[in-house]
């Protein structure tokens, strides 16, 4: 008779983060949203087996990252470098030989940079908005003060134009005033 097949499953038993130095022990089927300057990390695995038979490798496949099941060998362990903001679901199974294993799974999700959060995006709105409207408040209350400016110069100008009207009547004056005396000089023809 042959020896039963222990069952083979796997198991994640850390995540370590680079940036921060954080590891969590243990963390079960799902972690806590991961900030984006965590977006860096190695998740290490295992599965129990036994050290006389068939060694153990592994095949991890990365939903919302890449979609195909890669080996890594009997190394317990793959790294994932700056992923980008959104939902993952990490997938590892053990292989014995031809026999694949029950697989363990870690749902995550890495939230974005901080300059591309609903937030940060209502505030450029919010910002454009602003510039438009004082552009527009802006533009026009350099018109209304250049209107003024000109409102002013014509008054200026025309207080001028009427200064100078007076001025040419009274020379207007003064010469038919002097031809007149001329006139009467050079006396009846």
């Amino acid at each position: 008779p042959e020896p039963p097949q222990e069952k083979l499953k796997a198991a994640i038993k850390l995540v370590q983060f680079n940036s921060s130095g954080r590891h969590i022990f243990s963390p079960g089927a799902a972690l806590m949203p991961i900030a984006y300057a965590d977006n860096s990390f190695v998740i290490h695995f295992a599965a129990p087996a036994n050290p006389f038979g068939t060694p153990v490798t592994f095949e991890t496949l990365l939903e919302g990252g890449n979609a195909q099941w890669s080996s890594v060998g009997s190394v317990a362990s793959t790294a994932f470098n700056r992923l980008k903001e959104g939902s993952y679901i990490f997938h590892v199974r053990p292989v014995s030989g031809a026999r694949i294993g029950e697989e363990a799974i870690l749902a995550f999700i890495v939230r974005p940079p901080w300059f591309r959060t609903p937030l940060a995006w209502s505030l450029y709105v919010v910002s454009a908005l602003g510039i438009i409207v004082f552009a527009a408040w802006f533009s026009s209350f350099l018109g209304h003060r250049e209107k003024e400016r000109l409102a002013l110069l014509v008054d200026e100008r025309t207080c001028e134009l009427k200064a100078s009207e007076e001025r040419y009547r009274l020379l207007n004056a003064e010469l038919e005033q002097r031809v007149g005396d001329r006139t009467a000089e050079l006396g009846p023809p």
